[in-house]
């Protein structure tokens, strides 16, 4: 007969959801801090020097790290947090130990994702800002400040920015369809249009300065949550295998279910998860690939983008 849930699904979703906001303010944070890393002057003196690539890097290397400092921060305390659930159930004394071999490697290999994925989409926002501003015509400091605009976008995200800009520039009425527009300006805008009067540079920067802030907020959001699951479920996961380590509980006695937000946004392959059971070292499988919990960093990214599913672990069969 089950015993009550150890790990119910209502405790990871209060970890994940206390752990998304942590992730958007680091995010967000990480961002500021990169784009101070470099004066408009230093920037323009790497620019004109041609040291882009050092200034890339230097700017990825410091959301990367903020970002894997929570990143390490919530998968610990989801650990702590996973050991009282399991005292309270075994009623032995453990605890989570962050240095373990295995979590200490785990959080190394976050690190290193972070480093890699920064860098490389840096480098794509980057390009694609630098190629706009030679288009443009843009003198050494304006394509500094087009640099450091770039800072914390994806590729696909700075090439909004920049069609952005130029539907302001060419009185575009699609420029008013925008989601992430800031729709304080529309008068304006409209008025310029039904005028045929360009807006100045001045009211231009303003509108796409905005706008990239609110594109920042909404990657903050879509990253937000994505991390917050992956670091707590990896989080929770180590614990019970600390556990299992330590002889407190065997992999068989292990039952884990998925349990999705049971709504219309829920992804197709995970409403077809919903409700099923696995071990502790058995994966679900979708079309996609396999996934050992919701957020696995080593499952496609299809499954784990913005997911909003959760785990029930519980300890079936007679406690020794």
């Amino acid at each position: 007969m089950a015993l009550p849930a150890v790990d119910p699904a209502s405790r990871l979703w209060a970890l994940v959801d206390k752990a998304d906001i942590r992730f958007r303010r680091a995010l967000i944070n990480a961002v500021l801090s990169a784009r101070d890393e470099y004066t408009l002057q230093a920037l323009t003196k790497l620019l004109e020097d041609g040291n882009i690539r050092e200034a890339i890097e230097r700017v990825a290397m410091t959301g990367a790290l903020r970002m894997a400092s929570e990143y390490a921060a919530v998968y610990t305390l989801t650990g702590q947090n996973t050991a009282e659930a399991l005292r309270d159930m075994l009623d032995v004394a453990i605890s989570f130990d962050q240095v373990n071999d295995r979590a200490v490697f785990h959080m190394q290999q976050e690190r290193l994702r972070y480093i890699r994925g920064f860098t490389a989409e840096q480098r794509k926002a980057t390009r694609a800002a630098l190629t706009d501003g030679i288009e443009r015509g843009l003198n050494p400091r304006d394509q500094a400040r087009n640099f450091r605009s770039s800072v914390g976008l994806t590729a696909k995200q700075q090439g909004a920015v920049i069609n952005y800009r130029r539907l302001l520039t060419n009185l575009d009425g699609d420029a008013l369809d925008r989601q992430l527009r800031d729709r304080r300006f529309d008068r304006t805008i409209a008025r310029s249009i039904r005028e045929g009067k360009p807006l100045t540079r001045k009211q231009i920067d303003a509108m796409v300065t905005r706008y990239n802030e609110r594109y920042i907020k909404y990657r903050s959001e879509v990253i937000g949550r994505t991390e917050a699951l992956r670091a707590v479920h990896s989080g929770n996961d180590e614990m019970y295998r600390q556990a299992i380590d330590l002889g407190e509980v065997s992999p068989q006695q292990l039952e884990r279910t998925w349990v999705t937000a049971r709504d219309g946004r829920v992804r197709d392959t995970h409403s077809a998860l919903g409700g099923t059971k696995r071990g502790i070292d058995e994966s679900w499988e979708t079309h996609n690939g396999s996934i050992r919990y919701p957020g696995d960093p080593d499952a496609p990214s299809a499954e784990t983008i913005q997911c909003r599913c959760s785990l029930a672990t519980r300890i079936v069969g007679p406690l020794d």
